[in-house]
């Protein structure tokens, strides 16, 4: 069926209620990939097909000729093809929704009784604040309201001066830490901000997804970076000599202390791996794993093929591994954790499944759809974003989650 008179057959809300469409311009991308084929298997259509051989069908496979990446391939085998490529250089014949009543910010005003607010879809205002990066990130966008401040930091990144910075929205299915838009609301370069040294992978698949500038920030001038959190930190200080404000004082605070704990104190070894406490193994969801899974509580071994382990960092955590060729922690990653004692379980992202288990995407969707269904999408999250459920909803369905990670970690 052709995709344009496929797609016109549903209202645009549904679509990006679904998202199929993004918010802001209505376009496609690699987000739009699995609830575009979960449309097309719920309509019994097998195969969605469009000017000059461009296809996508109900197995993944798809070509698109216009793609200045792969032109033909398979989204699930092929590990190296980014799901966003199948819709690169889009137009009407393939979206006829493509560009339609394209959103800019919007301006806060008080909603009529009954009246929808119109949301700046470009923001990203949910946070784990558990993080000390992300607070710190926090902290220095509540710092951009000063002039001096805003402008000396854009002025150092060879940025234009009026631009504005906030806290980016996903970006091809990856979310950076900042947007950078000109005075017209224009997408001119993202930032990124890593408390230690910067994370080549990730900065690589950030340009691999945009065209625009990315922008590096690490926590000292001696990593690499484009700009140290210290020289922001000392600039802050310098400003503070000059500008009169007890408000900017107290941000100044917030900021020299997350500093002074994370960026100053940093070290790897804070919270060193050990063996999970004798109170965890006797919680519902570890005794379980134990039960099912031949875990390895040997923190110091590399582990191999169809292995397993379980750790934690703090006390009333665990961090379930498996082996992952692509890790270099141990040769393994976490697939299932809490920190801390808080009252949720931690999964990472879909994408991040790709990233470790490259040669598991079948066993990744049926993943996936488990935790979809049990109210975690992590199929909608950007690369580092992590997908969370309630302590309880996880120990009903243990049973069905151990079975899926024991086919994830088997040879």
């Amino acid at each position: 069926m052709n995709i344009a008179q496929f797609l016109k057959q549903f209202d645009v809300e549904k679509l990006r209620e679904c998202n199929i469409l993004n918010q802001k311009q209505n376009l496609l991308n690699g987000k739009s990939v699995d609830p575009l084929i979960s449309l097309m298997k719920k309509n019994g259509i097998n195969k969605l097909e469009s000017r000059n051989g461009w296809y996508l069908d109900s197995e993944y496979n798809f070509s698109n000729p216009k793609s200045n990446e792969s032109q033909t391939g398979n989204i699930i085998r092929d590990n190296f093809i980014r799901p966003g490529t199948i819709f690169l250089n889009q137009n009407k014949y393939i979206n006829p929704f493509y560009n339609c009543n394209k959103a800019t910010s919007a301006k806060f005003v008080s909603p009529k009784p009954n009246q929808r607010t119109q949301l700046d879809v470009t923001v990203f205002a949910n946070e784990d604040i558990s993080k000390p990066e992300n607070r710190i990130n926090l902290s220095l966008f509540g710092l951009f309201l000063v002039d001096q401040f805003r402008k000396w930091f854009l002025t150092r990144l060879k940025l234009p001066a009026d631009a504005v910075v906030f806290p980016s929205a996903n970006l091809s299915g990856v979310r950076p830490d900042f947007a950078v838009h000109d005075k017209q609301d224009n997408p001119i370069a993202y930032i990124e901000v890593e408390i230690g040294d910067e994370d080549q992978a990730q900065l690589k698949n950030f340009r691999n997804s945009t065209e625009y500038k990315i922008i590096s920030i690490t926590g000292k001038p001696e990593h690499n970076n484009d700009l140290s959190l210290l020289e922001i930190y000392e600039k802050l200080i310098d400003l503070k000599q000059s500008i009169n404000s007890s408000q900017f004082n107290k941000n100044i605070a917030v900021f020299e202390t997350l500093i002074v704990e994370n960026v100053l104190g940093y070290d790897k070894n804070r919270y060193p791996r050990k063996t999970i406490s004798d109170h965890m193994k006797k919680s519902t969801i570890v005794s379980n794993l134990f039960k099912s899974l031949p875990l390895i509580e040997d923190i110091e071994k590399n582990l191999y093929p169809g292995e397993f382990a379980i750790e934690t960092r703090k006390e009333n955590g665990f961090s379930l591994r498996l082996y992952s060729r692509n890790s270099t922690i141990r040769k393994s990653f976490a697939v299932m954790s809490q920190s801390g004692g808080r009252p949720q379980i931690i999964f990472p992202s879909k994408i991040n499944l790709y990233k470790y288990l490259p040669d598991k995407k079948i066993k990744i969707e049926g993943y996936s759809k488990l935790l979809t269904d049990l109210g975690c999408p992590i199929g909608n999250l950007p690369e580092k974003g992590q997908g969370r459920l309630k302590i309880d909803i996880v120990e009903k369905n243990i049973s069905s989650i151990i079975e899926i990670i024991r086919d994830l970690g088997g040879i």
